[in-house]
């Protein structure tokens, strides 16, 4: 037996200390079997210290590891690594690399099926060491000349979050240029109900002109910093089909949780409210309201496997830090805002990327950092689906795979390698 554990019920047990764990939460876990943790690259240390203590502490087994709970630690080490944290293989955790007692690697390569030299290739970059013959076949077919050439829609993706802001809102004016003078469907939503701490620490409403513009004008989701949950857009710039990504977990049963994929269907105001025309360059106008004046904005699943597929988003109201120019030089800030929980997503970071698989994909530019290269490249089905701006690096040492992270996989391999079935003896033994 397994029980599907909901994405919010885990995150406050690897998410919360055991202070703030209640019964309710010992209920809410007392039937589980089996808890499957994946992208496990992202996991560091305090993690798996968090979730066993949480589970022996929820599951009233103290002295069994995890609680005496079945889990399985899904995921490959050479995606990206956790956030402002160092990877489990260059520290020694024993809720790790000792708890373990079955290792399985896969080595199927379902997502380059219809390309299969594709995945060889991609192969050598995940085990770092890509030849010299691949790097330049890669840049010989990939590296793109004419941006007309690009399919429409196209995902791009980049290491910086400043250049992710940029490439979205250029999406959105050269969408706005194209389009016809009367469409209308285009649409900007500025967060409001903006509040501030005063001098003594208290939010109060803002009211000075200048910082709302400095605000709207010059800050974009990189500026705007959410404790827990990321990023929030200062000004979102929306038109029909754009792709955006959720960054809160609104419903998770529902598969609205942070960094669900979808696209703006239609963005509904309130009744009696309208929108204001505001200049955004090249003579072009766009329809622009606040976020209190919009009732839903409605979008649908990338993910056609989802139901339902079309659903319906409401603003709420974010904290976060920001930093904005003033007269007297950057200001950095606490806010409060009213804004919609989700980010324009049609340029997007590796570690958004990582998990998504795409028809086709645009590379920024390059970043070498460890495994932010290989994450990007194999997100696409097929070479053919690859686009760069630049050229990959002709240096092999930049794609070398961590020593640490061998001698790891090694261990494991070594002491608790499973032993799987020949297809033909499986085979056997299901119809037997």
């Amino acid at each position: 037996m397994a029980t599907l554990i909901k994405g919010n019920t885990t995150h406050r047990c690897c998410g919360l200390n055991r202070a703030q764990l209640n019964k309710q939460d010992q209920e809410a876990w007392s039937d589980t079997r089996l808890l499957i943790a994946d992208e496990i690259s992202f996991a560091a240390k305090f993690a798996y210290e968090k979730l066993d203590s949480n589970l022996r502490y929820l599951l009233e087994k103290p002295y069994e590891q995890y609680g005496g709970l079945n889990i399985v630690f899904a995921g490959d080490f050479r995606q990206l690594e956790p956030v402002q944290g160092t990877p489990i293989y260059e520290q020694i955790c024993l809720e790790f690399t000792d708890f373990i007692n079955c290792y399985i690697e896969l080595e199927g390569m379902h997502r380059f099926a219809d390309d299969p030299d594709w995945g060889r290739r991609l192969l050598e970059f995940r085990n770092g060491s890509p030849t010299l013959e691949t790097i330049r076949h890669i840049n010989k077919h990939c590296v793109v000349e004419d941006p007309s050439t690009l399919p429409p829609g196209i995902q791009v993706a980049t290491y910086y979050n400043r250049d992710r802001d940029s490439i979205n809102a250029a999406t959105f004016e050269h969408f706005c240029t194209g389009s016809n003078p009367s469409d209308r469907t285009s649409i900007m939503i500025l967060m409001d109900e903006l509040m501030m701490p005063d001098d003594s620490k208290c939010l109060k409403p803002v009211s000075d002109p200048s910082i709302k513009s400095a605000f709207w004008e010059r800050c974009g989701e990189d500026d705007c910093y959410k404790k827990w949950n990321g990023r929030v857009d200062p000004v979102l710039k929306l038109y029909p089909g754009c792709p955006v990504m959720l960054t809160e977990n609104t419903c998770v049963a529902g598969g609205m949780a942070n960094g669900t994929r979808a696209h703006v269907r239609k963005v509904v105001l309130k009744t009696s409210e309208s929108t204001t025309s505001v200049p955004i360059g090249n003579g072009q106008t766009v329809n622009a309201v606040f976020a209190s004046q919009v009732k839903e904005v409605r979008l649908e699943h990338e993910d056609n496997s989802i139901r339902p597929q079309k659903f319906s988003v409401t603003p709420v109201k974010h904290a976060f830090t920001t930093t904005f120019p003033t007269e007297f030089g950057p200001q950095k800030a606490s806010m409060q805002g009213l804004q919609f929980p989700f980010v324009s997503n049609t340029c997007t970071t590796g570690h958004k990327l990582q998990g998504a698989t795409v028809d086709d994909i645009l590379v920024n530019s390059w970043c070498y950092t460890k495994n932010w290269h290989y994450v990007v490249l194999s997100r696409v089905r097929t070479m053919k689906g690859l686009y760069l701006r630049e050229p990959l690096s002709e240096d092999l040492s930049k794609y070398a795979k961590p020593q640490a992270l061998d001698d790891m996989m090694q261990r494991f391999t070594n002491t608790c390698l499973a032993t799987l079935l020949p297809d033909h003896v499986y085979n056997t033994f299901m119809e037997g």
